[in-house]
Order: C-alpha cells, then structure tokens, then sequence
C-alpha cells in the first residue's frame, strides 16, 4: 500500500549529540577525530568510489569520531549528497513513501552512493586504534551494509574491550540473532531442490473450540504449552456486560483524541505500521465504514483502555484462559501492567503485516464486529521468511504474504502456514514467538491483550534480559518476576475474572 511520497531535499533526522557506546556514556559525542589520526591520503577514496564518496561530499564525515553513531554520519551525507545533486531542472530524490528516519536510513544505506559511503568509513575506521569504540563503530557500518558475519566479528571485539557496556551487549545480541536466522536458512536452501516448481504450501485451519467444553487445564496442556493458534466460541459475549459495537464506542469515548496507524509499504517498524497522525475516535468510527477505497487507509491500533479509557475496561470480565496474566502480579506501576487490554478499529482493507508479538508475550484477541483473516506461522519457521532486524530485536520480514514470490523466498515452501478467518464473537488466542499476519476484510471492532505465564515465561525472561540493556522498566519487570518470591503457580480450576477481580493481587 502507498501513502504520501516523502521527498529528502531538507532532510535528515536531528543531530544532536547522543550519549557514546562506551564507558563515557555521559559525554558528548567527540566531533573531532581521536588523538590517533593517521592521515587518510585522497587515495583512499579510489576509482571503486569515484562520485560516491569524493571529497565534496562525505570525506568530512567519513573522517568523524568512531563514537559518533553511524545513523547520524549517514543521515548527514545523505543530506550532502542530495545538495551536491540539485540544480535547475534536478528532480528532488525519492526514496519511500514512509516519513520515518529509521525507515529511510534503512532505504538509504542500499543505494550504491550510500554504500559507497560507508564502505569509505569502514576504511577510515581499520586505520584507528583499536578498541572498543572503534570496533562498535566497525560492527555498527558493517551491520549497515549487510556484511553480518564482519559486524558480528567487530561486536564481538568490541564486547571482548568493555564486556560490561549494555549498548555493546544489545548491539551484540542484534548482531547473533540475524546471523542465526541467516545462517538456519542457508541451511535449509541447502537441502532445497530448487525448481520452479516450488509453491507456497497450503495453509491448515486453526482449530475452533467452544469455550462450554474447553476447561482451562485442556487449553493450557493442548494450546498453550504446545504454541498452537486455537479460536474460541461462545466466550465473547460473556467478557462484557452489553454489546460492543461501533455505536458504543462512540457515545463512551468518541471524544476522545486517538493516534493512528498506516500501512507502509519497505517500512523497518514492527508490521510495517507507522504513525498516521490522530483524531478522534468519533471521527474515525465515522470514516472506516465509509468508502475508503480513495482515501489513505488508517488503523487505531493496540490503544489501551485501561489507561485511555478505564471506564469500558471496567466493564469487561477476563476469560478464565487468560485470567492467570503473571503481569497482573508485578508492583502497580511496573511495565505492561495497565497496558491491556487494547481497542482496534479499522476499516476494511487494512493489514497488520507479518509480525511477531513483542517481549515474548502471549496474545489474545476478542472481535466484536466485522471479520479479520489471521495467517500464522510456528516459531520454528521463522528463518524461512527472511527476517531482518535492521536496528531492533523484533524482526520485520522481506516476504510479501499478498504476493509470495518463491523465486526470490524459495524458503516458503517449506513453511507451515495456519489460518483462520476470525468472525464477531470469536476470541483467539496467539502463541508466544508465532509469526502472524492479520488483514481487516471488513470494518472491525476488537479488543486483544498480550499476556504472561509458564506456557511463555522462558520466552519472556529472554526477552526482557536484552530489552533491560535499554529500557529500565524491561529490567525493573525481569527482576520482579526473577524475584524467588514471585508466585509461578497455575490454577487449573481458575474461573473467568470480572476486572476488579482481575486487577486484583493477591486473590
């Protein structure tokens, strides 16, 4: 899908100083080389880059301090190099639809000016002293121009100088996790008798069971230890105390102000959803059920109602299924504990693209109105549908699921695909790790949560383990599960929880 095209001419992204990869993290970037500068002749610049990276565009940059991010030194040469290209006539230089840095450097870094670019500042860089920073730095350019077992060499380097520094240890584990799915897909393509002949394997159905025979110990034993997608009738209308339709949400919170989300096609954010300005949610209840067929399709998606809305979720009941949300047993106020559940409105048309739930986290999802088709994925497929993390720990994958193309992904024929098409009533439930791809074929109205227990705890520890390298609140939530105090246990005869209850710890 194609949205608004994004011209760069006055681009790039903000260059403020950011804090180093090393033990200096409270300093500012250094913007002069380090005391070691050994003379880079023009040379260096050779015919191999002639026009790419000449001394009038870059030589300046590719001579900066390895502690400067080579996200900023590429978004200020793209900005030269656009300057260095414009004259009367000069078309101005398109590069994504997408009005996201991160999406744009990602695009940006393929172009062969670009690489040209990077290439010049690896160079500079191998003239350095060696140490941490510089091998960061090193890591971190190779990372770019896709050499991933060079960037995992230098991280590893890098790690070996300062084995306490998060960022290193972050950008380490980036680093392995795609050379290991890479490198499990070489494996696979190596037992590939590749042929044109190679088709996209038909999906199985995910099982429907209904929630009147369904005890909770059998949905834990057979779905959730297993990561096996399962729908539930006959629950839904038992979560909330009147019906939720587009009507309802309207007169409780149609004014409130909302964000939303677009489809952008090549974009690096997770499902290829980004920011899509806001509005409010009587206006936007209004739009999706109109024609949109000639406007941008927009998603209101994943807003929490405890936070934005707590009046309807206290209207709601939790199935017994997903009752036992270790989340709810953390501190008030730790990560994720007032996150969910969450309201999604969309309009016919509108996909969430293959994506994998993030933290490690369980999902479910009740639908109140209109139908979404769900394409899984086992977790142990995931190498064969070409993921990338380009600067982050939840991958996005190149395969288009509209369009397979098994000439370029032959490793979709060995995939095993599920779906199931999701109708007003049914709530399903999303293992942990399983890659999935939801689209809205009519306008919908749903609810859905991520949720925590033994099924997934591992899974989440994890995940939490790399995320607390940046973020506090992931640690601060590592440790309070990791707490020997922490309650583990499951309750086989839990009952559905009305939200106080639910909300409630201990019970």
């Amino acid at each position: 899908m194609e949205g608004p095209v994004e011209y760069l001419s006055e681009w790039p992204p903000s260059t403020k100083h950011q804090p180093t990869a090393t033990k200096r993290g409270n300093e500012e970037l250094q913007t002069v080389p380090p005391k070691r500068t050994k003379t880079v002749p023009h040379s260096t610049f050779d015919s191999r880059h002639e026009g790419l990276c000449r001394p009038s565009v870059g030589e300046g940059l590719v001579v900066r301090a390895p502690t400067v991010p080579i996200s900023t030194l590429l978004a200020q040469w793209w900005k030269s190099f656009v300057r260095s290209r414009a004259g009367p006539g000069t078309p101005e230089t398109v590069i994504s639809s997408s009005h996201n840095p991160r999406t744009l450097l990602h695009h940006i870094s393929k172009l062969p000016e670009a690489r040209g670019f990077l290439t010049a500042r690896v160079k500079y860089l191998e003239t350095l002293d060696e140490d941490a920073a510089t091998h960061h730095a090193l890591a971190a350019t190779h990372y770019l121009l896709q050499h991933y077992s060079k960037a995992l060499e230098y991280a590893r380097k890098a790690l070996g100088g300062d084995p306490d520094n998060k960022e290193l240890l972050w950008h380490h584990e980036l680093v392995v996790r795609q050379n290991k799915v890479l490198q499990e897909g070489a494996d696979k393509l190596a037992g590939l008798a590749l042929s044109e002949h190679l088709k996209m394997p038909k999906a199985a159905q995910v099982e429907r069971r209904s929630a009147v025979d369904l005890s909770y110990e059998e949905f834990f034993t057979e779905y959730a230890l297993t990561h096996t997608p399962v729908v539930i009738t006959d629950a839904v209308d038992k979560m909330v105390t009147q019906p939720w339709t587009f009507d309802l949400i309207k007169e409780v919170m149609g004014s409130k102000v909302a964000p939303l989300k677009r489809v952008v096609h090549g974009s690096v954010e997770w499902a290829r959803l980004e920011p899509a300005g806001e509005t409010s949610v009587s206006q936007f209840v209004d739009s999706i059920c109109q024609d949109t067929s000639s406007t941008e399709l927009r998603y209101l998606f994943d807003w929490s109602l405890p936070l934005h809305c707590p009046e309807l979720a206290k209207q709601l009941t939790i199935p017994r299924y997903y009752a036992g949300d270790y989340l709810q047993r953390t501190p008030p106020g730790s990560l994720y504990r007032d996150s969910w559940p969450s309201l999604f409105l969309s309009p016919a048309g509108v996909t969430s693209e293959l994506h994998v739930d993030a933290f490690g986290s369980n999902f479910w999802m009740a639908l109140f109105q209109g139908r979404k088709r769900w394409t899984f994925f086992p977790p142990e497929d995931l190498p064969l549908l070409y993921p990338l993390f380009p600067d982050s720990t939840d991958a996005v994958f190149q395969v288009d699921l509209s369009q397979p193309d098994l000439s370029l992904h032959p490793l979709l024929s060995l995939s095993h695909p599920t779906q199931v098409t999701l109708s007003p009533g049914e709530l399903l439930f999303v293992p942990a790790g399983s890659p999935h791809r939801v689209e809205n074929l009519e306008p919908s109205l749903a609810i859905s949560a991520n949720f925590v227990d033994s099924s997934n705890l591992d899974e989440v520890v994890r995940e939490l383990r790399v995320n607390g390298l940046r973020d506090p609140r992931a640690q601060a939530l590592l440790e309070a599960i990791e707490d020997p105090e922490f309650r583990r246990e499951m309750d086989y005869g839990q009952n559905d929880l009305p939200w106080n209850e639910f909300k409630t710890w201990p019970r």
